[in-house]
């Protein structure tokens, strides 16, 4: 209660800002993976917790998330699919996590430069898309737990009480996302930088959250690391991720201190060892390590006597303003921002090459090294305090900016999805924007960024979307031929129908086998359609009840009437619903 009082004044900005720079989230709606997350993930539309630890779609691939998947269940049961409270409840938590941040770093920094650092987290475009897209929630999910349990532990003395809270604080982290477990090890590198003691107990929670994790992952949640072909970072040899490193981190120090051009949904590769693609990022790295370096030698030269100097004017004046900068800190900040970054080098391949909201924790960590470069100089800093107060005022101002004018982008698909314009070589974006704009009735131009997609690299998902387009434009001349190319691709092997689990390829190919048929038929081809049908539709996915139906009609087309009732019979013993009885009734009537 002492410290909401004594910097209740910082607390305040942090909480007026965060809603005016924010403001806009509230009227935007899902996008994304917003509609297979929650929207159209059966599994979070009730309350079973069972359930929600087992297969769904976000436990699953790589990931087991299980605490997330509670939580949006929660939040659905009162908000269901109206965005609003989706939206509150993420502010919120950012905004605690910026507050807990300022008390964590005022251990560290001047009140004045804590504050700065923790308005640059609050407001920094880089943590727009980890604010504003709902199904980002798990970083502050994560981040909220994970800090609170390292800010108890930075007490001098761990009661058993305290112990168990961090322990549990440590298991709600982790199993909300995997990231949560990388605050175990600031807690142990913390305990152990600043001689706290407690390393052995808190190790032994740490390896039993491991344990707890790896067991319940793998007896309940089935999630079991898997190649993924139509992502190209997942699809390069880690040789080949490796050399994609430095444009990695490059990427991240550039969205850091440029953010003028933010995208979602990166899946650029390096390929070729270019200088725009491998030298410059390398030499951005290469500088950035002389940076870290040559700072943490000049803590070690001017530690002792910068300190001293410090400690003299803090007792003549009775402030507190430089409680822990040494090289200990330093060294702190930085394995905050190195194991953050190992996280999402793309040794384990991830669903795409960079993103954003990845860098949540990261850029604490990054914040933490900027600090201790500030604090470092302060006293220099003080004696023109007054210029350093309206250069920070105006990098606030124009990060809270561009970070307001972004939200606007996360109002809807279609808007969201304009990144394709913006964006080089990348053709699952292109996709999914082609989609939008024909939804919209763009027809021309969903039909360019579609082939724009296939040009650069053509599977089943953005040719059968151009055969789609063909199809619902009553082109299907245009479209069958297509649609067969879109057959001849490479896929992940099927998944089960049953399981509600589908792969992104099963689900492709249940579409274009679906439409395929329905255009031979529509085109006087039924035959053709009976053939794909019984050869290989009905072969992968044998218990369909709609494949059945098109079935039923394409034998009815030809007239041959007595399979056709076979074939629709089957159908409604699989599916009695009004759509295929509607079929049924029709077929049995011999059409009259």
């Amino acid at each position: 209660m002492h410290i909401l009082l004594k910097y209740k004044k910082y607390f305040f900005v942090i909480i007026i800002l965060g809603f005016v720079v924010y403001f806009p989230i509230f009227f935007n709606g899902f996008v994304w993976d917003d509609y297979p997350g929650v929207l159209e993930n059966i599994q979070v539309h009730q309350i079973n917790i069972p359930l929600l630890f087992g297969p769904s779609f976000i436990n699953s691939g790589s990931f087991y998330r299980p605490l997330t998947a509670v939580y949006f269940s929660l939040v659905y049961a009162i908000s269901g699919n109206h965005a609003f409270l989706y939206h509150l409840i993420q502010l919120v938590l950012h905004i605690i996590i910026t507050i807990l941040l300022f008390i964590f770093f005022v251990s560290f920094f001047s009140d004045g430069i804590a504050f700065f650092l923790s308005l640059i987290f609050l407001i920094h475009p880089i943590d727009v898309e980890s604010v504003a897209y709902i199904g980002s929630t798990l970083s502050q999910l994560f981040f909220l737990p994970g800090l609170l349990a390292l800010l108890l532990a930075t007490r001098k003395e761990l009661g058993r009480r305290t112990l168990l809270w961090i322990f549990v604080l440590l298991i709600t982290a982790t199993f909300t996302k995997e990231t949560g477990f990388l605050f175990l090890l600031l807690i142990l590198l913390y305990r152990y930088l600043f001689n706290l003691g407690n390393l052995k107990k808190i190790l032994i929670f740490g390896i039993c959250i491991f344990a707890l994790y790896m067991v319940l992952r793998f007896y309940l949640g089935g999630a079991v690391l898997h190649q993924v072909p139509y992502i190209p970072i997942d699809a390069l040899s880690l040789p080949q991720r490796i050399l994609n490193i430095p444009a990695i981190i490059a990427y991240y120090i550039n969205t850091v201190v440029f953010p003028l051009t933010l995208t979602i949904w990166q899946t650029w590769v390096v390929t070729k060892l270019t200088f725009h693609s491998f030298i410059f990022p390398l030499i951005i790295c290469v500088l950035f390590l002389i940076g870290v370096i040559s700072v943490f030698y000049i803590l070690l030269k001017e530690q002792k006597s910068y300190l001293q100097k410090t400690q003299k004017k803090l007792h003549k004046t009775g402030l507190q303003e430089i409680k822990r900068i040494s090289v200990q800190a330093y060294l702190f900040f930085i394995f905050w921002f190195v194991i953050g970054m190992g996280v999402i080098m793309q040794i384990v391949p991830l669903e795409m090459t960079v993103a954003d909201r990845w860098f949540y924790f990261q850029f604490a960590g990054l914040l933490g090294i900027i600090g201790i470069v500030l604090q470092l100089y302060y006293p220099k800093l003080k004696k023109h305090q007054k210029i350093y107060i309206v250069a920070a005022i105006c990098i606030i101002t124009v990060l809270s900016i561009r970070s307001f004018i972004r939200t606007f982008d996360w109002k809807n698909q279609l808007i969201i999805y304009t990144d394709a314009k913006h964006a080089n070589d990348n053709y699952i974006l292109d996709n999914v924007y082609s989609i939008e704009l024909f939804k919209a009735g763009k027809v021309n131009e969903a039909i360019m960024f579609d082939e724009k997609s296939i040009a650069t690299f053509a599977d089943i998902t953005n040719v059968g979307t151009l055969g789609d387009f063909y199809r619902e434009s009553n082109q299907c001349d245009m479209a069958i031929p297509i649609y067969q190319k879109a057959l001849s691709y490479p896929r992940e092997p099927l998944t089960k129908v049953t399981s509600g689990l589908l792969n992104h390829d099963t689900i492709q190919l249940y579409a274009v086998f679906s439409n395929l048929s329905k255009c031979y038929i529509q085109s006087g081809q039924a035959q053709e359609a009976i053939n794909l049908l019984n050869s290989q539709s009905l072969k992968d996915f044998p218990g369909d009840a709609n494949l059945r139906v098109i079935l039923a009609i394409a034998y009815f087309s030809e007239g041959n009437h007595q399979m056709a009732v076979q074939t629709i019979t089957k159908a409604y013993s699989l599916d009695k619903s009004a759509s295929i009885k509607s079929v049924y009734n029709n077929i049995i009537n011999n059409g009259k």
